[in-house]
């Protein structure tokens, strides 16, 4: 008789954990089928790499200021490279007055223009020619959708290289929590930097790096969703679900070890008067060689 209580209520317990699986599984799978609905890029024109088997990936990630009506231009550009045999990544910032070729329309013009003008595949395109690389992921993120973030991950840890004031906020120098429209202010701001764009890209890959520390420690069935509608309304993606489960699971040790990567280069008023960031050649041929 006890035999079969005890059977009972192991059953019991693997029928619950089965659902609450289940149920995340459904949640997780509706929210990737949300996201990826919103990019207006084909699912097949991205490069196919086995996670299974740690192939290396290139992950565009592209951080857009959407206003009403309008689909805005890319603030932030950045691209994630993973090699997990090597247990190696970069994470490389493109300025957004990166001057480039621009695709498909062929035209030498800013990078943020890029996006305003061709969308996710014009802006993918534009990277993939300037790197000559093959782009296997998108991400497109509202970068409204930081301040959103904290309400569910809690505040976000940085750690500022010099006081500045950003809007009604003043940051000091040292490390704090940020949370809200204080951390919008702090990856947004860019005049007061001494380093101007580099030192916005500097932050703004701090609190990406960030954010997935705080994802991987505070994931719950509580939270999934709240996850699911902060996603959903800010990120849209080329990644499915079993992609991200894949990264999650096999690709840890080149996370662990991203470096962060800076174009070299100066800025300068082109002949027409508009300023414009000219890489330097020598190492943009150096980081081909590395990312292929």
């Amino acid at each position: 008789m006890k035999k079969k209580v005890w059977l009972t209520i192991i059953s019991l317990f693997v029928s619950i954990n089965i659902i609450i699986v289940a149920f995340v599984w459904y949640k997780a799978d509706d929210l990737f089928n949300e996201m990826n609905s919103g990019v207006d890029l084909p699912l097949q024109t991205i490069g196919e790499v086995n996670l299974k088997q740690k192939e290396p990936i290139s992950i565009l990630l592209i951080g857009v200021d959407a206003r009403p009506n309008d689909k805005g231009r890319s603030d932030t550009v950045m691209l994630m490279n993973l090699n997990p045999k090597e247990k190696k990544g970069m994470l490389i910032s493109l300025p957004r007055d990166l001057y480039v070729n621009i695709k498909p329309s062929n035209t030498m013009d800013k990078l943020n223009h890029a996006y305003a003008f061709h969308g996710v595949q014009g802006t993918v395109a534009t990277v993939e020619n300037f790197l000559d690389i093959t782009i296997d992921q998108v991400a497109v993120i509202d970068m409204d959708g930081f301040k959103k973030a904290t309400d569910i991950f809690g505040d976000i840890k940085v750690d500022n290289k010099f006081e500045f004031t950003s809007g009604k906020y003043t940051f000091p120098k040292g490390e704090q929590y940020l949370s809200g429209d204080e951390l919008l202010a702090y990856v947004r701001m860019r005049k007061e930097d001494p380093l101007g764009d580099f030192g916005r890209q500097e932050r703004q890959r701090e609190v990406v790096l960030a954010f997935k520390e705080q994802l991987d420690k505070n994931i719950s069935l509580k939270s999934l969703n709240q996850i699911k509608n902060l996603f959903g309304e800010n990120i849209v993606t080329t990644l499915s679900l079993s992609d991200s489960i894949n990264l999650i699971s096999n690709y840890n040790d080149a996370f662990k070890s991203i470096e962060e990567v800076s174009l070299q280069g100066e800025g300068k008023k082109a002949s027409d008067g508009i300023y414009y960031w000219y890489a330097d050649e020598n190492q943009i041929r150096q980081l081909k060689n590395e990312l292929n």
